[in-house]
């Protein structure tokens, strides 16, 4: 025999009653030592109420995958209300002063590893994202080539010598040699007729 079945399904989606503030996640995950990049975290009211003042969201770094021993590197203030079910972008400037894998993380409504921040919130205890690792690496050469130049006016079917200059604009060393690419265009010459 063949039917029609329906089936009906009801899902509740409420919000936790009061602010309830979480920073999530962190990029980006890479970064070159002691070049300065933008850290950034998504902060969440996952709460029914919008917030009543500025907060600050803290960005701490640690050695240590468990987070151990944080240093507190900066933060970022929200000053502006932080409306019910809605996000924003926390960020900070830092430059990571050696080569080696950082773990970082953000916490919500605070200013310090010590602060218990300034808003009133339903659960105060899940304001902080995991701590995500930052691969830092040293700087890498960077390489450029100035102006071509010829020996002498190109004349067909003659060998003609051409020269640049190639620069290391980093502080980092090129190792080893590498190539100078030359390019040539090919013009086409185009006769113009008087009718």
């Amino acid at each position: 025999s063949s039917g029609v079945i329906t089936c009906s399904n009801t899902v509740t989606v409420s919000y936790y009653p009061g602010v309830e503030l979480q920073a999530w996640g962190i990029t980006p995950t890479k970064a070159t030592t002691t070049v300065p990049i933008t850290l950034s975290t998504t902060v969440y009211n996952d709460g029914n109420t919008a917030t009543n003042r500025s907060y600050s969201t803290l960005f701490q770094v640690s050695t240590a995958s468990t987070g151990a021993s944080p240093t507190d590197i900066g933060t970022y203030v929200r000053t502006a209300a932080h409306g019910s079910g809605t996000s924003y972008k926390a960020t900070l400037s830092y430059a990571f002063p050696s080569v080696r894998t950082y773990y970082v993380r953000a916490c919500a409504d605070k200013s310090s590893a010590t602060d218990t921040g300034v808003i009133t919130e339903y659960n105060e205890n899940n304001n902080c994202s995991a701590w995500v690792p930052v691969v830092v690496d040293g700087p890498k050469p960077d390489l450029t080539a100035g102006a071509t130049s010829v020996s002498a006016t190109p004349t067909e079917d003659a060998p003609t010598t051409f020269s640049a200059q190639a620069s290391n604009i980093s502080t980092s060393a090129a190792a080893g040699s590498f190539p100078l690419l030359f390019e040539i265009q090919k013009l086409r010459k185009i006769r113009l007729f008087r009718v």
